[in-house]
């Protein structure tokens, strides 16, 4: 998982409300705060859309998770299971 717990949020995609220390998402830069809107190919705008983009990964897996930080789109690379993890850019979080 990215992030846990999450909750919807009014506007399109899902907001999310804390980040598990240690986890893929923490290492790609993930923030309490952030709204993820598409992980990988898939668009997210609801829990489900969520856990349907979550199920196709493995340990060890990469993608790219799109997020909006403070009005910006970012793209996070996320590598499942890692210990570290970079940017789209290749420049650490």
């Amino acid at each position: 998982r990215l992030c846990s717990p999450i909750y919807y949020q009014s506007e399109s995609g899902l907001r999310v409300s804390a980040v598990m220390a240690g986890g893929a998402g923490a290492e790609a830069g993930l923030k309490a705060g952030d709204v993820i809107d598409r992980i990988g190919e898939k668009p997210v705008s609801d829990i489900e859309s969520y856990m349907e983009a979550m199920a196709v990964f493995k340990m060890g897996d990469q993608t790219v998770v799109q997020i909006r930080r403070e009005g910006a789109t970012q793209s996070l690379k996320v590598k499942f299971g890692a210990a570290s993890a970079t940017d789209a850019n290749g420049s650490h979080p």
